[in-house]
């Protein structure tokens, strides 16, 4: 997983990459994200839980969804939020998951957000 030093860092490069202000989040200048995926990735036999709408409805109160435009600092917080709300979800469905995410840029000025939930090995291949 990238430390979070790292992860601001590339932050800061795609915001200064497309021209956004770094550091102040405004309508014009922000990152427009465009899209946001959740990929399960199960490890044993069992597979991860369908957690239905329960993601979504932890989701809700991380203020990361489709068409906002956030700057880096503020990108980066949202997704951690989004990342622990996501494992809590899991754990209260009896799964230890692990969350990363991924930032793809699709041009000119937005972003493609991928959260791939890996479920922590059970042991019972």
């Amino acid at each position: 997983m990238m430390s979070h030093c790292f992860k601001l860092a590339v932050a800061f490069a795609l915001t200064a990459a497309i021209g956004a202000p770094q550091g102040v989040a405004t309508k014009q200048g922000g990152l427009a994200i465009r899209s946001i995926k959740i990929i399960p990735v199960p490890t044993s036999r069992a597979g991860l839980p369908d957690p239905g709408t329960k993601v979504q409805d932890a989701l809700a109160s991380v203020p990361l969804t489709v068409e906002s435009k956030l700057d880096g600092p503020t990108l980066l917080s949202a997704i951690d939020k989004a990342e622990k709300s996501i494992q809590s979800v899991y754990k209260g469905l009896g799964k230890s998951v692990r969350v990363e995410h991924e930032l793809e840029q699709i041009p000119p000025r937005s972003l493609e957000l991928r959260f791939r939930v890996i479920e922590l090995c059970s042991c019972d291949r």
